[in-house]
């Protein structure tokens, strides 16, 4: 590295949700076209893009399948920007070609710079895996204390979970859950997803977990195999997909009379969570998404995040939701969970085995509608800047919606896992992000070793401050010292 206080381009959603959590997004100079939070980071010069345009599940499968037959690659990299970018980390990853870039062609590109920067290569299965990563990362970027500060607050919420879900699963029928990573064709959840299932206390029959670890890639089923399997709960979070999206592509199952007739639909337990945010990519998140599973299949809704971005299967307001049942989980109208019975978890229908209530009442009214929820993440996450803050000339670099072919998998090998949005950023919008981004993305300087390892300013009177309290509002709450390392790096990033 040139100086101590290192450049940092992330190629990839998860790292930079990394690089947050280590407190270090001042370091970014650089992003992919999928890295969207915290919410600030858009602002920066964006690197990447995919090649094809999304149009729903079934185009983007077929064209990424015939894109990998004919040996295509699915992202583009800008080399004139990196090379302008001079960084000296870069973050990607080696777990899934229709995902991101890969990384040969970091590689590739790199090899063609006259200053090589260090490259880190993610490439996690399991849950443990990323909690490692994050350290990796944090090591990479100088900002090691702060990585393992994170990590050990991360088990701590992961111990704490996995106890709640032991305690709620005694003498109980194991809890069954197909986790839906695609509409069309269907693939369900691989690598870490089906372990964090069976940490929560259920199975995931239609990818199991292989020992103690994660499951491998996503894979492809057909119809009859969700059919087959009749599971007790259905998550339908497809890689990439907001909350709206999915809404959008919900007749491709909700017409069929086989998706009808499973127990889970009839029975009011498919939820939709955002797949742009949570699930998809291997970062920090994820204790999120483990506390909501817990939160879930156990009716503990005081466990969920407030924040965390989730709805009901629209099929869930039915003639059923009409009886008179007790109040339970819900998400609110901004996709959170209710709090209304988190005070008495007793008041809840169970949503394991042993009790298979009916819990269609639990749509909240209006819930149907995508505009009613918090699809992107971007909007309740103020961190760096108030939704709708962002200037317009940097309007052409937040195409934050666009869709993925990370969840069209390769035919045959269904290999899928690190990827979150592969968005349809352009080639014109890469360049729009070199003309005006550059200089506002490339604060790194004013980021020391010590701010990073430290936090700087803003400590006074905040010692007790709580979850509901930060400005961090969409990241794990990691005690008093580390939210002010994360509030002042990013501060110093926005001056």
């Amino acid at each position: 590295m040139g100086s101590n206080i290192p450049r940092v381009v992330s190629l990839l959603p998860s790292a930079t949700d990394i690089i947050a959590v280590a407190g270090a997004v001042d370091l970014l100079v650089g992003r992919s076209h999928e890295c969207n939070w915290p919410s600030g980071v858009e602002r920066l010069p964006i690197l990447t893009g995919a090649v094809n345009q999304f149009v729903n599940s079934k185009q983007m499968d077929d064209v990424v399948n015939a894109s990998l037959e004919r040996g295509e690659g699915l992202y583009f990299l800008e080399q004139e920007l990196l090379r302008e970018l001079k960084p000296d980390v870069i973050v990607t990853q080696d777990l899934c070609n229709v995902c991101s870039v890969d990384l040969q062609l970091v590689q590739k590109t790199v090899d063609q710079l006259s200053i090589k920067p260090r490259i880190v290569t993610l490439n996690p299965q399991k849950l443990s895996d990323v909690l490692e990563d994050i350290i990796k990362v944090g090591k990479a970027i100088g900002c090691q204390q702060q990585s393992e500060k994170t990590v050990a607050a991360l088990k701590q919420r992961v111990h704490k979970a996995q106890e709640v879900a032991k305690g709620a699963s005694n003498d109980c029928k194991p809890i069954t859950v197909a986790f839906v990573e695609w509409l069309d064709p269907l693939f369900v959840g691989g690598h870490w997803t089906p372990e964090m299932i069976q940490m929560a206390g259920a199975t995931h029959p239609l990818n199991k977990p292989i020992g103690n670890g994660g499951a491998g890639p996503s894979i492809r089923i057909p119809n009859e195999a969700l059919v087959e399997a009749d599971c007790d709960w259905i998550i339908v979070c497809p890689c990439g997909f907001t909350i709206e999206d999915t809404k959008k592509e919900e007749d491709l199952l909700s017409t069929k009379s086989w998706w009808q007739n499973l127990r889970a639909v009839k029975e009011g337990r498919v939820a939709i969570v955002d797949g742009n945010q949570m699930f998809a990519r291997p970062g920090p998140r994820l204790v999120d998404a483990l506390e909501f599973l817990v939160g879930l299949l156990h009716n503990r809704p005081d466990l969920i995040p407030a924040d965390f971005p989730w709805t009901w299967w629209h099929t869930q307001k039915s003639a059923a939701s009409a009886e008179s049942k007790p109040q339970s989980l819900s998400p609110d109208t901004n996709g959170k969970a209710s709090s209304k019975a988190a005070k008495d978890s007793s008041q809840l229908p169970n949503g394991n085995s042993c009790d298979s209530t009916d819990v269609s009442n639990q749509v909240p009214n209006g819930s149907s509608s995508g505009a009613d929820v918090a699809s992107n993440g971007n909007a309740s996450n103020s961190l760096a800047l108030p939704a709708g803050s962002h200037s317009q000339d940097h309007a052409d670099t937040l195409d934050a919606s666009s869709k993925n072919p990370a969840g069209a998998e390769q035919a045959g090998t269904a290999s899928k896992g690190s990827g979150s949005e592969a968005g349809q950023q352009t080639a014109k919008q890469s360049q729009s992000a070199l003309q005006t981004g550059v200089q506002g993305g490339s604060k790194a300087g004013e980021q020391t070793a010590e701010q990073c390892e430290k936090g700087s300013g803003g400590a006074e009177g905040r010692a007790g401050q709580g979850p509901g309290e930060r400005k961090w509002g969409a990241a794990p709450f990691l005690g008093a010292e580390i939210e002010e390392a994360h509030a002042a790096a990013i501060h110093a990033g926005d001056h």
